[in-house]
């Protein structure tokens, strides 16, 4: 069974895009994707092509957890990513980074 990477390209083009994240008690929480980077790849790829990092911002004051989540978009369907809150920016804002390596 062959596995499928997501990759720096396919996320991007996607950049100031949104992406929702659907809740439990109903509703989405929208996270608007404001950074891809490429990072330095170490010893092990585990059989990606380039690592990558990803960035996202959401409203206030509620955050997502850390853990897996369902993220969809209009063009990119649905993906499970996993994210790490970063913390509160100064305009009350939540920011999220998802890393690829």
């Amino acid at each position: 069974m062959s596995e499928t990477f997501l990759e720096l390209s396919d996320f991007a083009p996607h950049v100031g895009t949104v992406f929702m994240v659907p809740l439990r008690e109903g509703g989405a929480y929208p996270l608007t994707l404001t950074r891809a980077d490429a990072l330095r790849r170490s010893g092990f790829s585990g059989g990606r092509s380039e690592p990558f990092d990803l960035r996202f911002q959401g409203p206030g004051p509620e955050y997502l957890p850390q853990q897996m989540h369902l993220l969809h978009h209009h063009v990119l369907g649905d993906q499970i990513i996993s994210l790490v809150p970063l913390g509160p920016s100064p305009d009350g804002s939540h920011q999220y980074q998802a890393t690829f390596d």
